[in-house]
């Protein structure tokens, strides 16, 4: 089993894996900036560098995340009704970023909550009407500031409205609900990621959603579990706030489908800017090579700031996960194509030389 303990000094490492990926990011392409395993910075954790100085027209196009950047018409986005729409679009998520706290602060946050809770609840006992309706206040001032608490209760609000038929009510906890999930960050973890899968090397996934439940599709494969195959799921959907607090106050966390978050020592919080990383119970996928006898064992998917990575906690195994570059996405790809064609044109050289030596024999 995997314990805390290992899961955070796997964290501690993560530091030097992702440190020599961006090395070899950075080899393919010498306008990128050099990173050394002794210097490096926060932004430096990324798998992809941002252009130098030196850099080519070209290159201004994408973002340090190898994406297009925002200042780019790659997409010919130039007209004034896109750019409209673009910077309402950008104005609402920034409204909705400001609206809710996030990291050590949540962690705080939902602390004070559950210490509101507990002396509500006392509070209700002496029958201090005055001092119940300050701590309801209370509350609920503190969870409107939860965009996953938010999330929850306007996810249940729609569906009661849809039951009564109240459509204009139904629309608006939606749109409630799509801007409190646009700030979670378990749901903001679609496209293109590299980890190293052990001995396997560097594998790229693609994350995508299927309502709630995060689905990572091997982009690129090993002999064990190929390409196209599920590497990882995991089922984000929201328990009720009522379930959520009962779970938290409760310490059985093992049988609790929502973990509590880890809790990491100062040097590793001095490493990755935060106190606390949120995790979400999942699936990994393994099976023995030639993709048989495949199965689904218990896994953990861990929030690393802009990373995260995903703990096969039977085998003790866990994956770091970070953003490809343009450039490593085009050579993992050719590489995968490259393999793949390999075994084809060896079983075509097979039933060659098979041909020949048939036609020989007829021929003899």
């Amino acid at each position: 089993m995997m314990s805390r303990t290992s899961i955070v000094s796997f964290l501690l490492v993560g530091v030097s894996v992702v440190t020599a990926f961006t090395t070899t990011n950075n080899m393919m392409n010498n306008k990128r900036a050099f990173l050394t395993q002794n210097n490096y910075n926060k932004r430096s954790f990324g798998l992809s560098m941002s252009s130098s100085s030196s850099s080519s027209a070209s290159e201004e196009h994408w973002n340090e995340d190898g994406f297009p950047s925002s200042e780019s018409n790659i997409f010919n986005d130039n007209d004034s009704h896109n750019n409209e729409v673009r910077q309402r679009r950008l104005q609402v998520e920034a409204l909705a970023k400001n609206r809710f706290v996030t990291g050590d602060s949540l962690h705080s946050l939902r602390k004070r909550v559950l210490e509101l809770r507990r002396d509500l609840k006392v509070a209700r006992k002496t029958n201090s009407q005055k001092q119940v309706k300050e701590l309801e206040r209370a509350i609920i001032q503190a969870q409107k500031v939860d965009a996953e608490f938010v999330y929850s209760v306007a996810l249940e609000r729609m569906e009661q409205a849809e039951a009564n038929g109240d459509m204009e009510a139904m629309e608006q906890y939606r749109q409630e609900a799509t801007m409190a999930r646009s700030c979670l960050p378990q749901f903001n973890l679609d496209g293109l990621w590299v980890g190293k899968y052990g001995d396997h090397g560097y594998e790229m996934i693609n994350i995508t959603y299927v309502g709630d439940t995060l689905i990572a599709f091997k982009v690129t494969g090993d002999k064990n579990v190929p390409k196209g195959e599920v590497s990882f799921q995991v089922d984000l959907s929201m328990e009720s706030s009522k379930s959520r607090s009962k779970q938290q106050q409760s310490r059985s966390e093992s049988q609790s489908k929502i973990l509590q978050p880890i809790e990491l020592s100062e040097d590793a919080t001095r490493q990755w800017g935060t106190k606390h990383l949120e995790r979400f119970s999942g699936k990994g996928q393994v099976a023995a090579e030639g993709f048989v006898n495949n199965q689904w064992l218990d896994g953990q998917l861990i929030l690393v700031g802009d990373y995260f990575s995903f703990a096969w906690v039977p085998l003790g195994h866990q994956v770091f996960f970070g953003r490809p570059s343009a450039e490593l996405t085009l050579k993992m790809l050719n590489a995968s194509k490259q393999q793949q064609s390999q075994p084809q044109q060896q079983q075509q050289g097979r039933e060659e030389t098979s041909f020949v030596s048939s036609a020989s024999a007829q021929h003899l």
